[in-house]
């Protein structure tokens, strides 16, 4: 059996983590979640909620096929990292907007984070010659 890279641990660590950050916390935790980052009760629809949870599987899925298969998976690398920004951008403008509280900026700054710390594996993709 081969044993595993760096590369594909770090993915597979990212799918669990966000595993249990996104999905779990919505699906299980919701309410300590939501009022852990600022939101006052009753101010969100707890069934919305679990579907954004479910939501959140999209790109779990996607780390936990880069970590199983890194040598196909440029193209999910590089779908994830531009979703990483967009999500934090996403934040930033419904925290202006008013319609979340700022308590949610941390979101914004882990996608951010997560983003910037793809842009490595996304460079050694395409020095390989991956095709997006």
């Amino acid at each position: 059996m081969k044993t595993w890279t760096l590369q594909q641990y770090v993915y597979a660590t990212y799918g669990i983590l966000l595993f249990i950050y996104w999905p779990m916390s919505h699906w299980l935790f919701s309410h300590l979640y939501h009022t852990t980052l600022g939101f006052a009760p009753g101010s969100y629809d707890p069934d919305f909620v679990k579907i954004i949870g479910t939501m959140g599987m999209i790109p779990v899925a996607g780390l936990l096929y880069a970590a199983i298969r890194p040598a196909q998976a440029g193209a999910v690398v590089f779908g994830f990292t531009v979703w990483c920004f967009l999500m934090s951008v996403t934040y930033i403008e419904v925290i202006n907007n008013g319609h979340f509280p700022t308590q949610e900026y941390f979101n914004s700054a882990l996608a951010f984070v997560l983003g910037l710390s793809m842009i490595p594996a996304l460079l050694k993709h395409f020095k390989q010659g991956d095709r997006l």
